[in-house]
């Protein structure tokens, strides 16, 4: 939204499949910004549309001006099997995630024999965004140390759930969702 072209009437369109999801947004990118800019950290961004930035910035879903790519590569680091392409096309740009790993259960199914008892059940109850304790209060776990470390850190490591707040994992305001494989995992199970 912050970076359209609100000169162009096209909607921005969003397609999801079973093995990616393809953003078309209308407008190239402005300024003097090109996509093999977008590749290093320290590229510079101009902004088409201020007010928007700065609404999103106040409202906290912006954190800083500039910095989106290289937050969703290095967010997409933790998810070797997610590719990442951008490219511009005709006016319109256009960003797609996809799922390039064979052998995650999106595509395949092949990791359930992988996937213990206790991560099923994390994934089952995981909905939304939930803490530690409300995930354990879910489950009917009391031990926290057990809830840690046969479930907790086992679904993290499977990449079938995710903190919310990765750089800070003992945040008191940290949360775990299931993550696009979670997900997938959940319908397929």
């Amino acid at each position: 939204m912050v970076h359209r072209d609100y000169k162009n009437f096209s909607d921005i369109i969003i397609k999801i499949f079973d093995d990616r999801i393809i953003f078309t947004n209308p407008g190239r990118l402005y300024g003097k910004l090109s996509l093999v800019d977008l590749e290093r950290n320290d590229y510079v961004s101009s902004l088409r549309n201020r007010l928007l930035a700065e609404a999103f910035y106040l409202t906290g879903d912006i954190e800083r001006y500039g910095t989106g790519f290289i937050r969703i590569r290095e967010s997409l680091e933790s998810y070797p099997e997610i590719s990442f392409l951008i490219e511009e096309k005709g006016d319109f740009f256009k960003t797609e995630l996809r799922i390039t790993n064979q052998n995650t259960p999106q595509v395949t199914g092949q990791v359930a024999g992988q996937v213990t008892e206790e991560i099923k059940k994390v994934v089952q109850v995981c909905r939304g965004e939930l803490s530690r304790n409300e995930l354990q209060m879910k489950l009917k776990l009391k031990h926290r140390d057990n809830f840690t470390d046969k479930y907790l850190k086992p679904a993290l490591e499977a990449g079938l759930i995710e903190m919310t707040i990765p750089k800070k994992p003992r945040s008191s305001k940290q949360k775990y969702r299931l993550t696009i494989k979670g997900k997938s995992y959940a319908v397929g199970e």
